[in-house]
């Protein structure tokens, strides 16, 4: 089960996720390596997990996010226990 900080990290991770994505389409091809860089660092400073890389671990927490919200214990449980239309839910959470 995630923490407390960590459901806090996942919620701002998507929050900074959101807006990259709402910008990238803006972005001129010179802005996009300096942005994807911000977002690296803004997704490592999160504190998920120093020492894998950021945005694996980021989605990883976030699919736990979204499976105990659903009101499973982990993805071990998830994964026995979810019916159709749990399966269909998490595939329409935030991703």
């Amino acid at each position: 089960m995630l923490t407390t900080d960590e459901k806090t990290a996942v919620e701002k991770g998507r929050e900074v996720i959101d807006a990259y994505r709402k910008a990238h389409a803006e972005f001129k091809p010179s802005e996009q390596s300096v942005a994807f860089g911000k977002l690296f660092n803004e997704l490592n400073d999160l504190g998920l997990d120093k020492d894998k890389y950021p945005f694996y671990v980021f989605f990883e927490k976030s699919q736990l996010y979204n499976i105990e919200s659903l009101g499973f214990d982990d993805k071990a449980d998830f994964e026995s226990s979810a019916t159709e239309e749990d399966k269909e839910t998490l595939k329409s959470m935030w991703k």
